[in-house]
């Protein structure tokens, strides 16, 4: 199959690692252009340009599809299939009829139930107990296109958003392999998605990160792992002049109780409407995520102190 590769993040590296050991072409890699980053704002590549690069590709980073030239250069390759994961620009109905047999699409969730642009921080938000990868044709909708391949997965206690984003980036690397090869000799079969059960996974909003410590434990708990390591659920505190952001990238339950976002004793441990949650790792606004023991040597936090206030 010769084929075009659409990504930008990390999740989609596997991916691209699988077509560059497999038999299939690569005619050419779309991806997110260069960005400002980082203190001395200087471009950075996305994962996906990096590796291309390595390999020689050829490397397209159009900045929209609405451009003629770009239809027609997607044209000129004359690839047989697309292929996109997390790439970050919707494809226009025009771009999914030119490869031989459209697009297809790795999705992480267990469709219809979270579709768009957060489906695994919204599957560790919400408690999930199970997720999983499907491999969909593209069509015109969000996320509504035909199912030709999906696997479930346990989501694990310690599963956070690296974590578990890892796992199903490598299971869906496997599934679209498998699904090039069924295309390629005439064995692949598209059902359409259920009409009940369908959830939308809208994008993160900095709204959302900010801690509330009114809610059950076990709601705060999923708020951090759906969050870490980026953009992290974090919380304010405030004494006197003294006042500064922390992340919570790690923490466990407690059976201690308080006032909601009160400060139980010195491991920092903070009460939620029920129980409360004692953070293992940290990161201080500007600073590197470190253990809670460390962070604790370093910041003075009073005990009673009540966050988020």
């Amino acid at each position: 199959m010769r084929l075009v590769y659409m990504s930008s993040s990390e999740f989609g590296v596997p991916a691209l690692k699988s077509l560059l050991s497999s038999h299939h072409e690569i005619a050419a890699v779309y991806t997110q252009p260069p960005k400002r980053s980082g203190r001395g704002m200087k471009f950075t590549k996305s994962p996906i340009y990096k590796i291309a690069e390595e390999h020689e590709l050829l490397i397209k980073t159009p900045y929209n599809f609405t451009d003629e030239d770009e239809i027609r250069s997607l044209s000129q390759l004359s690839p047989d299939i697309g292929v996109v994961v997390s790439y970050g620009l919707i494809i226009p109905k025009k771009f999914l009829s030119i490869p031989r047999y459209g697009f297809l699409n790795i999705h992480p969730s267990l469709l219809p139930r979270w579709r768009g642009a957060a489906p695994i921080q919204r599957a560790l938000i919400e408690g999930d107990k199970v997720t999983g990868v499907n491999i969909i044709r593209l069509d015109e909708g969000l996320d509504t296109g035909d199912i030709c391949k999906y696997i479930e997965t346990p989501i694990n206690m310690d599963d956070n958003y690296a974590t578990l984003a890892a796992r199903l980036s490598e299971i869906g690397a496997q599934l679209l392999i498998d699904s090039l090869t069924e295309l390629s000799n005439g064995s692949i079969k598209f059902v359409r998605q259920k009409e009940k059960g369908i959830t939308y996974a809208k994008k993160i909003f900095k709204e959302e990160t900010k801690i509330n410590f009114n809610k059950p434990c076990r709601n705060v708990l999923n708020l951090i792992k759906g969050l870490s390591p980026y953009p992290g659920g974090w919380f304010s505190y405030i004494d006197g002049e003294n006042s500064f952001r922390v992340r919570i990238l790690d923490a466990s339950e407690n059976n201690l109780s308080g006032s909601p976002g009160e400060i139980l004793d010195s491991n920092l441990t903070i009460a939620c409407s029920d129980k409360s949650i004692t953070p293992i790792l940290v990161q201080k606004e500007g600073k590197n995520p470190i253990q809670i023991g460390e962070f604790l040597r370093g910041t003075k936090i009073i005990k009673g102190s009540i966050l988020n206030q």
